[in-house]
């Protein structure tokens, strides 16, 4: 259940299932010893919402299942509200730390998470700013723009023998073209020209709402600096909303339709052997951000499904 099959996923299937959102849901958790971050919480996000706002009914079955301990660590049992399993021996989720499935809805609770973030994901001082930061931008991303949604996740993990951190955030808000449209001087008209735009310094901000550090009163830094985080680190950012999902990979980035996406999803990871010289970066990218007006897209890569 890694990133890269998760970008597959949302391409062919159809996660939110949004013809028949109330329908039951029932998982076959045998054969899940363990999920990255990313799928995680792609996949708790639809649940909840199928259950919390559509009342979808959902069991788990856990019957076959070789372990049992990540789903349990990781919160994943307790948010569904599904009996928790009963413990089972064999393989354990990978070394590593992990800051577990966290519902948040305030700024304060962003901040204090993110204070605590490098501590929870025993990362040295080269790693944690980069996460500290990025999962900040995340957040704050996800209490600003996403509107009154009753679900906001979080949930990150350090891979130290394979020297990656991957975060992730979902919300079910009003998603990244309906947030944009708000702004009378952009009116994108597709999710796909909205994700385009939002990637680019200076566009979705949200300069008039209360800041807790300078880096916010910059407008429309966030996902910037998450997507050339990726881009100057060789990481990998995925981001999805609406009928569209943009995926940064490296130098590399595309667009390509997906099944909708109600909310915002967001995964970034982090290669821990290119990640120096932060603050530096930092400065270079806020240096970017135009002074008044959004600065003009670039052009993306075609892709189709």
């Amino acid at each position: 259940m890694e990133l890269a099959r998760l970008i597959h996923f949302l391409r062919k299937q159809n996660l939110w299932n949004t013809e028949r959102p109330a329908t039951a849901i029932h998982l076959a958790a045998g054969q899940h010893r363990w999920m990255e971050p990313g799928t995680l919480v792609a996949l708790t996000a639809a649940l909840l919402t199928h259950s919390r706002v559509h009342g979808a009914p959902i069991t788990v079955d856990f019957s076959k299942a070789t372990n049992t301990t990540f789903m349990d660590r990781v919160g994943f049992v307790r948010l569904l509200g599904v009996p928790s399993p009963k413990s089972c021996p064999g393989h354990r989720d990978p070394s590593g730390r992990f800051i577990e499935l966290t519902p948040f809805r305030t700024l304060q609770e962003v901040e204090r998470l993110t204070r605590e973030a490098a501590s929870l994901l025993d990362a040295d001082g080269l790693v944690g700013p980069y996460i500290q930061r990025c999962l900040e931008e995340a957040m704050r991303n996800a209490v600003q723009h996403a509107g009154d949604t009753a679900v906001r996740l979080v949930a990150a993990q350090r891979f130290p023998q394979q020297r990656r951190v991957q975060l992730a955030v979902a919300d079910a808000g009003v998603g990244i073209l309906q947030s944009l449209q708000r702004n009378a001087a952009l009116r994108p008209t597709s999710s796909r020209e909205a994700l385009e735009m939002a990637v680019q310094p200076g566009v979705s901000g949200a300069a008039t709402l209360p800041t807790m550090s300078d880096f916010e009163r910059n407008r429309g830094f966030g996902r910037f600096l998450l997507t050339e985080s990726a881009a100057q680190t060789l990481g990998q950012l995925v981001l999805a909303a609406g009928d569209a999902l943009f995926v940064q990979d490296g130098n590399h980035r595309r667009i390509f339709p997906i099944h909708p996406w109600q909310g915002t999803f967001l995964a970034l990871e982090l290669l821990e052997d290119h990640l120096d010289a932060f603050y530096e970066l930092q400065v270079a990218l806020i240096q970017r951000l135009p002074n008044d007006q959004p600065s003009p897209r670039v052009p993306f890569e075609q892709a189709s499904a």
